[in-house]
């Protein structure tokens, strides 16, 4: 018995998936498509436009239409994608659409595929679809030397009582080719000048192909004034150069003053000294201590004396 349920479930699931798909007619002829790269050859770094457009052929009106656009494993094996709607198309209309793609820095010297898919739906009938492919390329061209740098970076751009700051250069070899780089950061009115040499690897991977370097800055002895500073990497074995420079202002320190006014005048008032006196303790004598004592004994022999004399008195009066 629980096989037999069991069996139609499974007759049941695979008649309605069988509904569903009958039910969703998607017709790969209802677009003409033209894609145009505005520069089938570009370099890391570069951007570069891809413009569709679409052109209703279906001989019915189609709306809810979206273009996809997929530069394919340009991105260390991952893809740049971007997609984006256009207008509902009446059967003849055409519409267009731009997409701006940059290279990536760490790239291959090679040609990637371009996939632009259209998709839409039929406007009486949003069971029939319609979904058009086009293919097409752009192709990646290093030069053998080269080195982008960034503008550089400041800690500080305007120096005033502390005069050191610190300045980064960024820089990527984007060329076939390994460098050995030489940095030099300078400014000859100041006639500073420092110096570093690396080497800087080419490839794929961004974390090879790129450094950071950092430069401190001491001006302590320079007069208030805009200084232009300017960074140069030469490689190559000295043919080729990349150069960028930065401005750093250097105001004057102020000087801490204080007015009458703002000094608070302290009085000070004199203290006097306690002085701790001694008490002065009088010693009493013997008598003064025992005093009390003494008398009282003396008035118990008394009476004791007198107690005996009146007993004697009275047994010889008998």
């Amino acid at each position: 018995m629980k096989k037999t349920i069991f069996g139609l479930l499974i007759m049941f699931l695979v008649f309605g998936l069988a509904q569903l798909v009958s039910a969703v007619t998607i017709n790969t002829t209802g677009f003409d498509i033209v894609v145009d790269v505005d520069d089938d050859k570009v370099k890391p770094g570069e951007s570069f436009n891809v413009e569709v457009e679409v052109t209703n052929i279906a001989g019915l009106d189609i709306e809810d239409i979206n273009v996809e656009v997929i530069v394919e494993k340009i991105d260390d094996g991952d893809d740049l994608e971007e997609d984006d709607d256009i207008n509902d198309l009446d059967a003849t209309d055409d519409d267009n659409i731009d997409f701006d793609f940059e290279v990536p820095y760490a790239v291959r010297d090679k040609e990637y595929q371009i996939t632009v898919i259209v998709t839409g739906d039929q406007a009486n009938d949003t069971s029939i679809k319609f979904e058009t492919q086009y293919n097409a390329t752009v192709e990646v061209e290093k030069d053998k030397h080269e080195l982008i740098m960034k503008q550089p970076t400041l800690d500080y751009e305007t120096l005033k009582c502390s005069r050191r700051t610190e300045v980064s250069v960024v820089l990527w070899n984007i060329g076939e080719k390994d460098e050995e780089v030489e940095l030099t950061l300078y400014n000859t009115e100041l006639q500073l000048s420092e110096k570093q040499i690396f080497d800087l690897d080419e490839g794929r991977d961004e974390d090879d192909i790129k450094t950071r370097k950092i430069f401190s800055l001491d001006l302590i002895d320079a007069e208030a004034k805009t200084y232009t500073f300017y960074v140069k990497a030469v490689y190559d074995e000295g043919d080729e150069q990349e150069t960028e420079s930065f401005n750093v202002k250097v105001e004057e320190c102020p000087e801490l003053t204080v007015t009458e006014e703002e000094v608070e005048e302290v009085i000070i008032q004199p203290t006097t000294p306690v002085i701790t006196t001694a008490a002065i303790i009088e010693e009493e004598g013997f008598v003064g201590k025992y005093g009390a004592a003494l008398l009282l004994g003396l008035l118990y022999i008394v009476v004791i004396v007198v107690g005996v004399y009146l007993v004697v008195y009275y047994k010889r009066k008998r």
